[in-house]
């Protein structure tokens, strides 16, 4: 069976998958395993159950912890199902979805009242540049890297997924970050 990226997400998933979004979890994972179903991918709970854990793994890489947030700036993508679930289930992290329709001044203030240590960001929905609008409304973020400033002091971290074949300047980097925390680690970490 080949494998493809899916989305330009840096997930790699065997060619003609699809994902299923509700109700997947590990329990439902260890239930049914081989089971299937989000519009381009097709994983079985075994796989999104492994992706679940891949992405705790390289979020407690970049030292998000429980009880911190982890901003989902994100369309309804294969990563919208793996980032909520890799949260609070596996991490005890707390997630927090962003309207995709926010503009600068709507993203700036999300991210300050909800003190995101982390950002997952879609490069753009349609016409809507997200990068563009973060790019404009964040002081630190050129488009590809993020400096922290006094003005977001909790904000450390911005992943941008995109659909371009190469991805985002740091979708790539943040999946690979999950082999510098290891499964053990995830085991241990408290879950909310």
């Amino acid at each position: 069976m080949t494998k493809r990226v899916c989305r330009g997400s840096g997930i790699h998933i065997p060619h003609g998958i699809e994902i299923w979004q509700p109700a997947a979890g590990r329990g439902r994972a260890l239930r049914q395993g081989n089971s299937d179903h989000l519009r381009e991918c097709r994983l079985t709970f075994g796989e999104l159950n492994a992706e679940i854990d891949r992405a705790a793994r390289a979020l407690l890489a970049r030292d998000v912890s429980k009880g911190e947030v982890v901003g989902l700036w994100v369309t309804n993508r294969i990563e919208f199902t793996i980032a909520p679930y890799a949260t609070p289930a596996r991490i005890g992290a707390i997630a927090a979805p962003m309207n995709t329709r926010y503009r600068e001044h709507d993203v700036a203030y999300a991210l300050r009242l909800a003190e995101c240590k982390l950002l997952f960001v879609v490069e753009r929905s349609g016409s809507l540049g997200h990068v563009d609008i973060l790019k404009a409304g964040l002081p630190g973020f050129d488009g590809k890297h993020f400096e922290r400033t006094d003005s977001f002091p909790h904000l450390a971290h911005i992943v941008i997924i995109s659909d371009t074949p190469n991805g985002g300047p740091q979708s790539g980097r943040f999946l690979d970050d999950a082999g510098r925390a290891s499964a053990h680690e995830l085991e241990g970490a408290p879950q909310r």
